[in-house]
């Protein structure tokens, strides 16, 4: 009986009023996907060029053919090559370069896709979209200086300072060796140092037996001694972990002017 009805209320859910089935993948799909890891902030001066490279890949290298990329974000900022394959090639690159004047300090966001279902699986587990963020800063070097981190061994690694008008921010540009910086507000010669609500550095990605990681530093407070021309900063390093973050610790990790 408790089998009757079981399949009896799998019947009335399957066969519900509206049900539709999901559209399928197209037979033979090429199967094009973004190389993994490429999506991301990308910041520039004043002054550079922007050009950006990415690879992209595909799985059924039978055929010669151009992709459709889907743009989405601002109009008339980006200009992205055509991705092209040649038969039995598997991966091929296409280059954004940005056309117009970009506001400084302002981040612009797209979203390139690869259309589904005709070039790319509607189910596949590869990654069919690319998003990043371009952003032309004013920052200016200010000064240099070495670095010190107790608690995570750094030693003195050199690092450049500088500070940005619009923002009215200094920083510290990858004093750990990575992409991550130092924000502070500052006027710049006083003993007081403080930083933005919530704020929070990224230092690197780290690999666990578990996976990879982001680690963060939160910083608790700062300041600047004048006559050493040292900052001293009370940092609290940790990593994501299951909604909350798993710390480290505490460090007072110091750069020195030169």
């Amino acid at each position: 009986m408790i089998a009757a009805s079981l399949a009896g209320m799998a019947a009335v859910s399957c066969s519900g009023d509206g049900y539709e089935p999901g559209q399928e993948d197209v037979e033979n799909c090429p199967d094009v996907y973004f190389d993994a890891g490429q999506s991301g902030n990308f910041a520039f001066d004043q002054t550079e060029e922007i050009e950006l490279t990415f690879t992209v890949s595909r799985l059924n290298t039978a055929d010669t053919f151009v992709v459709p990329l889907d743009i989405a974000g601002p109009e008339g900022i980006i200009d992205v090559t055509p991705l092209i394959f040649e038969s039995g090639q598997e991966s091929s690159e296409i280059v954004v370069r940005v056309l117009s004047d970009l506001e400084m300090q302002r981040e612009y966001e797209f979203v390139l896709s690869i259309p589904a279902p005709d070039y790319a699986p509607l189910y596949g587990l590869n990654e069919t979209s690319l998003t990043i963020s371009i952003i032309r800063e004013d920052y200016e070097q200010v000064g240099r200086g070495s670095f010190r981190s107790e608690l995570l061994g750094s030693g003195n690694s050199r690092a450049v300072l500088q500070y940005s008008e619009i923002l009215d921010r200094y920083r510290i540009v990858s004093p750990w060796g990575s992409e991550g910086n130092i924000v502070f507000i500052w006027d710049g010669s006083s003993e007081k140092v403080d930083f933005d609500e919530n704020a929070s550095f990224f230092i690197a990605q780290i690999s666990t037996v578990d996976g990879v990681f982001a680690t963060y530093g939160e910083p608790e407070s700062g300041s600047y001694d004048p006559d050493t021309k040292t900052f001293t900063f009370n940092i609290w390093y940790g990593v994501p972990s299951e909604g909350d973050t798993a710390g480290f610790g505490y460090s007072e990790d110091t750069y020195e002017l030169e």
